[in-house]
């Protein structure tokens, strides 16, 4: 559902001139006509249709306009803006809304407004008479030129649809260009692609050749800049990994020294290890023998703005140094449930709960202890791992199953052994438990340029699986002997049996659940997005080994 924030065009808080023609042409890489195509979940980021390219073109038939980074959404969602910090939202896009806009390209190939303090962020004539308001003389020229008289500096005119175009050619010297329908659809998230030599590249959404992902580019496309400001008194280190983000990015914990963490206000924490929950409104805190847990300050969940208060705290079994378990624990995704080990074994524990003591799920046997991996999506079942065995334990019932990846629902287990380099799968209901085989259906073929088939390969033993939703999963499996050479296939279940699917060949992939887009490494330098190709030889410093999906771009309400 698409909901409006405030009826109004969100201009800059601090003041200033508006900015002529000239110059935001100046600081735009392209002016362009264009109609909205689709809408995030709160209407702030689209996907545009251009229609025309005014100046700078030709470009791509269709861009991705970022008007509110997902990560400044979630803070205004989330109750920490209260309109002071100049960090509202605007009105909400809506499909086939049709506006003019001045564009600036972004690292990650989104798209940004070029506007002035008095300049609208976009122009829309919606009726044949419709004006907007623009500056041919006066305001700041690039900054770079200034007015004694307040008039001139600030001298606005009304111009029709017809006169704005005429306005744009003239000030920018070029005519109107039709969009280049040959470049690829945006995608919705960059990806991040890391190769031999142990670079990180970001792949922009447009499509452009990969740029490496520096620490400073990375600040600038993940949206921290938007509160970076509010979170200035957390400190700063220079250490890698002495920084540590919340999973919204909304808060920080910032390491000052082996035993000493600060948050926002300067509120400083006493602990060796900490871990913030997956929902970011909690902390929890290793200090020693003692695990404490915090709130940090959500005011939607009626907290002091980014307060951090203790809530709960427990001691640890310390028979041996409780350091060596300083850390150890996994949160379950609705941020309720911490499990955590020590000395005597695995404990689960309801951390809002001061009545309800941590219950101890499984004893260590013989000085062997329990580890928590991560929880199942709904939280019924937790991995865990002991010594050399990996399982999946049942916290309703105490079973122990199979090692393996529980579907989205909780009802299904993919069976294998997720520590090897392959296994067999087996493919579990969960309730009532009942197993089955993987069905035969996958194997490798290789042809030759004359059509010929030189090897055929039945594969059964898979090296990676993925849910793609609650019914159908992704299983990359290998020839044993080339562990590069694989192929990915998708099963769904068909009445009461198991299909498959063959995808493509790749050595690896990566699939972004949210915008349902698949990206599979070919080969050394290929990646296959969804139905598109991209080439990167001789783009890398090697050969391409991971592929990742950042934050998504368009904003998704998870929330149920």
């Amino acid at each position: 559902m698409i909901f409006t924030i405030s009826p109004h065009v969100a201009h800059a808080c601090s003041g200033g001139v508006a900015v002529t023609v000239a110059g935001l042409i100046a600081d735009s890489d392209y002016v362009v006509k264009a109609r909205v195509t689709e809408v995030d979940d709160v209407g702030q980021n689209v996907i545009l249709h251009i229609e025309n390219y005014l100046a700078g073109g030709p470009g791509p038939e269709f861009l991705l306009f970022n008007r509110s980074h997902p990560i400044r959404v979630d803070y205004i969602l989330a109750g920490f803006s209260g309109g002071g910090d100049c960090l509202g939202l605007a009105s909400a896009f809506h499909s086939d809304d049709e506006l003019y806009l001045f564009l600036h390209r972004n690292q990650d190939g989104s798209y940004t407004v070029v506007s002035g303090a008095f300049n609208p962020d976009l122009y829309r004539f919606p009726e044949p008479h419709s004006t907007v308001d623009v500056y041919l003389t006066g305001g700041y020229q690039n900054g770079d030129r200034t007015y004694e008289d307040l008039a001139e500096r600030n001298t606005v005119q009304q111009a029709t649809e017809t006169e704005f175009i005429a306005i744009i050619a003239e000030q920018s010297g070029q005519t109107p260009t039709a969009p280049d329908t040959s470049l690829p659809y945006p995608l919705k998230a960059p990806l991040r692609l890391t190769t031999t030599a142990g670079t990180a590249y970001l792949f922009p959404i447009d499509g452009r050749a990969p740029i490496e992902l520096t620490p400073e580019i990375l600040s600038a496309i993940s949206g921290r800049a938007y509160i970076e400001s509010i979170l200035y008194d957390a400190g700063s280190c220079t250490i890698d990994g002495c920084r540590i983000y919340s999973p919204d990015g909304l808060n920080v914990a910032v390491q000052v020294d082996t035993s000493t963490f600060q948050l926002k206000s300067s509120t400083q924490l006493t602990g060796q290890e900490v871990l913030f929950s997956p929902t970011s409104d909690a902390l929890a805190v290793w200090n020693e023998c003692d695990l404490k847990i915090y709130t940090t300050g959500y005011p939607r969940l009626m907290q002091d703005w980014y307060a951090i208060e203790e809530i709960n705290q427990i001691p640890l079994s310390a028979e041996a140094s409780c350091e060596l378990f300083s850390g150890i624990g996994v949160w379950s995704l609705d941020g309720r449930y911490l499990a955590y080990s020590d000395d005597a074994g695995l404990w689960l524990w309801d951390v809002f709960s001061t009545t309800t003591e941590p219950r101890l799920i499984v004893s260590d046997q013989e000085g062997i202890s329990v580890l928590p991996r991560y929880f199942s999506p709904l939280g019924r079942y937790l991995a865990v791992i002991q010594g050399e065995e990996r399982y999946t334990l049942d916290l309703v019932s105490g079973e122990s199953l199979p090692d393996g990846l529980v579907s989205p629902d909780d009802r299904l287990l993919l069976a294998f052994d997720t520590g090897a380099d392959s296994s067999m799968l087996e493919i579990c209901a969960l309730t009532p438990y009942a197993c089955q085989p993987l069905p035969w259906g996958m194997y490798f073929q290789i042809w030759n340029e004359a059509g010929e088939l030189v090897l055929y390969a039945e594969l059964s033993e898979v090296s990676r699986v993925e849910w793609q939703n609650a019914h159908s999963f992704m299983a990359l499996t290998c020839l044993l002997d080339e562990p590069t050479q694989c192929r990915l296939f998708l099963w769904r279940p068909s009445y009461a049996e198991w299909y498959t699917m063959a995808l493509s060949y790749g050595s690896t992939f990566a699939y972004d659940a949210n915008n349902h887009t698949m990206a599979i490494v070919n080969d050394a330098d290929t990646v296959t997005i969804n139905d598109t190709s991209y080439d990167f030889a001789g783009m890398l410093d090697g050969d391409i080994t991971t592929i990742e999906w950042m934050r998504s771009l368009f904003y998704q309400d998870n929330s149920g």
